[in-house]
């Protein structure tokens, strides 16, 4: 895994690894609410618009992926457990 210089958000993942991610996010969306929406930026998705963008790997589904893979480093790292701490 390489951390690509311009943002420390965008990950530029192996082949393998990438397909991995994207079955693990494909999963925590399709077993989240139906009634579950995002907004990144000014677009807001439906639980349907992002499983479409994520499977399509467009520039949006790429983000999608991104978002979760930085949110379970922050989990496995304990870095979301020592912030809600820190209030």
């Amino acid at each position: 895994m390489k951390i690509n210089p311009k943002s420390s958000t965008k990950l530029i993942l192996s082949g393998e690894v990438r397909a991995d991610l994207k079955k693990l996010v494909l999963a925590r969306i399709k077993t989240a609410s139906e009634d579950l929406g995002v907004a990144i930026g000014s677009t807001e998705l439906s639980k349907q618009e992002m499983l479409e963008k994520v499977t399509k790997e467009d520039k949006m589904g790429q983000e999608i992926m991104n978002i979760h893979l930085e949110y379970l480093r922050d989990m496995a790292s304990g870095a979301i457990y020592q912030s809600s701490n820190a209030g």
